[in-house]
């Protein structure tokens, strides 16, 4: 499942009807009013406008958000745009919620760490790990246990090497119908490493994020 970029794509996604917005960028203090009132140009807006000050907007919005398909767009618009503007708090949900063991009927929560800058590249490389990516697997098993196999997923490795694709320029590249394995996974591991310092720069960071197991257990 390639990337959708914009709430369009969520709208359309479910069923629902999305006007593309014309104008330009507005500026923080109308693009806050949108927010409060749901308008998903301005939630989009806000998510590109790297403006720290519309975290605690988004955050009163996710809190008065309804329960109908509308707010239910609106609801997970606002969650990406606070995961492009770096806000912590997302970024380690969307971590945690790669990484939990809770059965998984597809492979949406690693598709949800494909949020872009260098949290996107920390976060997806992890499942270029077998212990990362054998817990994806074991969380696709327990879904499916005894029933008919009725989920399809793609190879977790080639899904990752062609996300990260999307978010740097490697000097090596797989194609949709390429083979790829544990080779092919380390090469990537390999080059992250090495650009460790310049990739880490790209926004959202992801600083504060804590990249484990340990940080999603609940605290005592």
């Amino acid at each position: 499942m390639r990337r959708m970029a914009g709430v369009c794509a969520l709208a359309l996604a479910a069923g629902a009807l999305c006007a593309v917005p014309v104008a330009a960028q507005a500026p923080a203090s109308g693009m806050a009013e949108g927010v409060r009132q749901g308008d998903w140009s301005a939630i989009e807006q806000a998510g590109r406008s790297g403006d720290a000050t519309l975290v605690p907007v988004l955050r009163e919005l996710l809190a008065s958000a309804g329960t109908d398909q509308r707010a239910a767009i609106t609801r997970r618009a606002a969650h990406f745009a606070l995961a492009k503007l770096g806000d912590v708090q997302e970024l380690q949900a969307r971590w945690c919620g790669a990484v939990s063991d809770a059965p998984a009927a597809n492979d949406q929560r690693i598709l949800d760490l494909d949020v872009g800058g260098g949290f996107a590249v920390k976060a997806l490389s992890q499942f270029l790990k077998p212990e990362y990516a054998e817990r994806y697997y074991a969380a696709v098993r327990a879904y499916t246990g005894e029933r008919a196999r009725d989920v399809a997923v793609e190879p977790l490795q080639k899904e990752v090497i062609l996300r990260l694709q999307d978010l740097v320029h490697a000097p090596f590249r797989v194609e949709p119908y390429d083979a790829v394995g544990q080779a092919e996974a380390d090469a990537w591991l390999r080059w992250i490493r090495t650009h460790e310092r310049e990739l880490a720069a790209m926004k959202p960071t992801g600083e504060g994020v804590e990249f484990s197991l340990a940080a999603c257990k609940p605290r005592k």
